[in-house]
């Protein structure tokens, strides 16, 4: 069975002497995965467009009982060249697709997932000079966030999630990631202590962490969202 599919490469990893097997992720069909032969060993075979980040239009060819699919074609439906040519966009744009293809379970649809990460990805490509451009890591926070929303994994951020007490929203929280939000001190506190910035970007109410401290709380809740992630898929996401 043979059918045509939207994706984005979330790796790729060479076998044999020309081969090359990849993860993707499709619009209709989730992560599959699939062998390009002689890949590596030919330029005008798929036209040297299995490259990470753009998105591509693929032909897959099924084969059951296997899991691995073949790919019969592929083509350049999107070039992001801004994207390819800014180290702190690659930077950022390599550790989102870590995180989709450590989650995404084989061969599950995920529409959502793929519509969040060619938009994460959309946003990267925009020109430095864009008054739409915003820095990178702060564009991937948002995108993890949306990333656990799109897989009913959503952060509580406003109330604890144990009794439900709502937090003052000039007072820092305690933040536990892997129970799935705020946990109060009543309840036993535990996990990162989250400036009330940090807990409003997370939310979305906010679009940057302020300054001076604006580096070290995108890394943090970096950190925070791989906790989230790692608790609920069993990967180990950052390490």
């Amino acid at each position: 069975m043979t059918r045509v599919e939207r994706a984005l490469l979330l790796r790729r990893t060479e076998v044999g002497d020309s081969d090359l097997v990849l993860s993707l992720l499709t619009a209709g069909s989730g992560r599959v995965s699939a062998i390009a032969r002689g890949a590596r060993s030919s330029k005008r075979r798929f036209g040297g467009v299995l490259e990470p980040f753009h998105e591509l239009k693929v032909t897959l060819e099924s084969r059951p009982p296997r899991d691995l699919e073949r790919l019969v074609d592929a083509q350049l439906a999107l070039p992001r060249l801004n994207l390819v040519g800014q180290l702190d966009r690659l930077t950022s744009a390599g550790r989102a697709l870590g995180w989709v293809r450590g989650v995404c379970p084989p061969n599950l649809p995920e529409p959502e997932v793929f519509d969040e990460l060619n938009s994460f990805l959309d946003q990267l490509d925009l020109a430095p000079s864009s008054a739409q451009a915003t820095e990178p890591s702060a564009l991937l926070v948002r995108f993890g966030m949306n990333l656990l929303s799109a897989l009913g994994w959503a952060l509580q951020l406003h109330a604890c999630i144990r009794c439900n007490k709502l937090c003052p929203e000039t007072s820092p929280a305690w933040l536990d990631p892997r129970r799935g939000g705020l946990v109060c001190r009543s309840c036993g506190g535990g996990g990162q202590l989250a400036s009330p910035a940090l807990r409003r970007f997370l939310a979305g109410e906010s679009q940057q962490p302020p300054e001076p401290t604006r580096t070290a709380e995108l890394e943090q809740a970096c950190l925070i969202l791989e906790q989230a992630l790692n608790s609920h898929a069993g990967t180990r996401l950052g390490t």
